[in-house]
């Protein structure tokens, strides 16, 4: 039998949904009430979509893979691989298995701005080292920076970090790296609750937004504009301006604004004026 080709099949579609949805207004249906069950193939909305870096970590493959499993059910998995990754992880496999679409150096940053989240399956200690000293010389150091610049959520699994040496000396190295990507604001976890602390991260961030939402009813109708002579702009700035009900802020013309100042300025749906 040939294949339909893409567009006949979605006009193919398209017909069925209108067939069943005249069917169901003669039959007595509310076509709004049956509005979910019968939605065009392919055209739900995405309820995101996650960046997984993976790094030569071998710790807890099997659990790692089930949990990339379960996820790719609900959302779009990015991945990129960095070289040692490529050497010793079953790359074809976890590819196949968790339905990853690999990113090419070209499309990293394009790929991390889509994504809600990035997750680390495979942290090892070397990579863990070089983020929490702001080395980016790899695809995987660079990506967790940029996303660390960028505000987003990263989740990294501890599995392949080796936290039960006997060395005290030593032991204190790792924990003063673990540390300080905590201060980065990276979250650690084990590979087997991966799926649960990625669906915890995203519905927090679901309900940050509905509250970003009733906070914007409230200040809708008293909007106030505030001029800033400063020559750097901060996250910090932002969110207390907002929560002072400021909507409109006018800033020097070679003012510098952080990333994460950025983030906010479109999440809160603030107005920049420029000084001439």
């Amino acid at each position: 039998m040939e294949i339909l080709k893409e567009e006949e099949q979605r006009y193919i579609e398209e017909l069925v949904r209108r067939i069943v949805s005249e069917v169901l207004k003669k039959a007595g249906y509310s076509e709004a009430s049956k509005e979910e069950e019968y939605k065009t193939p392919g055209k739900e909305e995405s309820p995101g979509n996650i960046l997984v870096v993976f790094t030569g970590g071998t710790g807890s493959l099997d659990a790692v893979a089930e949990e990339l499993g379960k996820l790719s059910g609900k959302y779009k998995l990015y991945a990129v691989f960095s070289e040692m990754a490529k050497k010793v992880l079953p790359q074809e496999k976890l590819k196949k298995n968790a339905r990853l679409e690999e990113v090419c150096c070209d499309g990293l940053y394009e790929a991390i701005d889509k994504s809600r989240i990035v997750v680390l399956p495979t942290l090892t200690q070397n990579t863990a080292a070089k983020i929490a000293f702001g080395i980016r010389d790899t695809v995987a150091t660079e990506a967790v920076a940029v996303a660390i610049l960028a505000g987003k959520k990263i989740l990294a699994c501890e599995d392949s970090i080796p936290f039960a040496v006997k060395n005290q000396g030593y032991f204190k190295v790792i924990d003063e790296i673990v540390r300080k990507l905590k201060e980065f604001g990276i979250i650690f976890c084990k590979a087997q609750k991966m799926s649960e602390e990625v669906e915890s991260l995203i519905c927090g961030s679901s309900e940050m937004n509905n509250l970003l939402s009733k906070k914007e009813c409230e200040y809708e109708n008293k909007s106030t504009e505030i001029t800033i002579d400063s020559k750097l702009i901060t996250g910090e700035i932002i969110q207390k301006l907002y929560g002072e009900g400021i909507r409109k802020i006018k800033l020097p013309s070679k003012c510098i604004i952080t990333p994460a100042a950025r983030d906010m300025i479109k999440d809160y749906k603030i107005t920049l004026n420029w000084m001439v």
